[in-house]
């Protein structure tokens, strides 16, 4: 059996009150648990699984292997066991903080402890000032992550198509698009995002940017497949939009 193929799920088991931990390794499941004790005896971790390894004593805990599988379905197994033997923290009788696996939902606990040393950090002045940043390092920041997110290093194809469908989802919900109005003309309403808007254009709208922009359309425009693929998005929004309409006509018809 290759390496990759020899990855565990063990479970340790606590003899005296019946609570368990679920974890997973990619090495010989002897080789984590001198890790755990390490955590445990020699680091001093206040994680609940070490307290009670400190408590107890090592005498009290059963160790035992679950699963044996390829590492492509370990973080599955994990959330699988973790599970079906109930050890997550705010739902179950165990020691895990999470869920389990490499997508896992973080407990209670642990998201009031993660919250608290935000905190602290950031009531530190020495570690505000190393996360104060100049307009122009912001903007290039907030360009790199449009352009991460163009590239789609943020986002996999499936999940865009997931929020695509939900975003149309939710707009095709009348009550949905008269809370965005409302919203909307709530933020306008205030003079400060009208200066923030004037500022921002003045900034933006100058005449290098306005012909870099004219350059760019016609370029665009002059190469047939994205004139087409243009005009397609613009004739399929169209075709929205008096779908919509007629299905907001029949509701009102219906509502008369």
């Amino acid at each position: 059996m290759k390496k990759d193929d020899q990855c565990f799920v063990y479970v340790l088991h606590n003899n005296v009150n019946g609570k368990e931990y679920v974890g997973q390794t990619i090495h010989k499941p002897e080789r984590r648990w001198a890790g755990r004790i390490k955590a445990a005896f020699t680091e001093c971790s206040q994680k609940p699984l070490y307290r009670a390894m400190r408590k107890y004593g090592l005498g009290m805990f059963s160790a035992w292997v679950l699963w044996i599988g390829p590492r492509s379905k370990l973080n599955a197994a994990e959330r699988r066991f973790v599970r079906r033997r109930k050890t997550f923290i705010d739902t179950g009788w165990g020691y895990n903080l999470t869920t389990g696996g490499n997508q896992y939902r973080l407990s209670a606990r642990s998201k009031r402890k993660l919250a608290a040393a935000a905190r602290r950090q950031w009531a530190d002045p020495v570690m505000r000032a190393r996360h104060a940043t100049t307009p122009a390092t912001r903007r290039l920041m907030s360009l790199a992550c449009v352009e991460r997110t163009i590239r789609g290093a943020y986002f996999s194809k499936t999940s865009c198509k997931k929020i695509s469908r939900k975003v149309k989802a939710a707009w095709e919900r009348p009550e949905y698009r008269v809370r965005h109005a409302k919203s909307t003309a709530a933020k306008w309403a205030r003079e400060e995002e009208h200066q923030k808007l004037s500022v921002a254009c003045k900034k933006r709208c100058t005449v290098e940017w306005r012909a870099e922009v004219a350059e760019r359309n016609k370029r665009n425009w002059a190469d047939p497949v994205k004139r087409a693929k243009w005009v397609q998005g613009l004739r399929r929004g169209a075709r929205k939009r008096r779908a919509r309409e007629a299905r907001e006509r029949k509701a009102l018809n219906r509502a008369a």
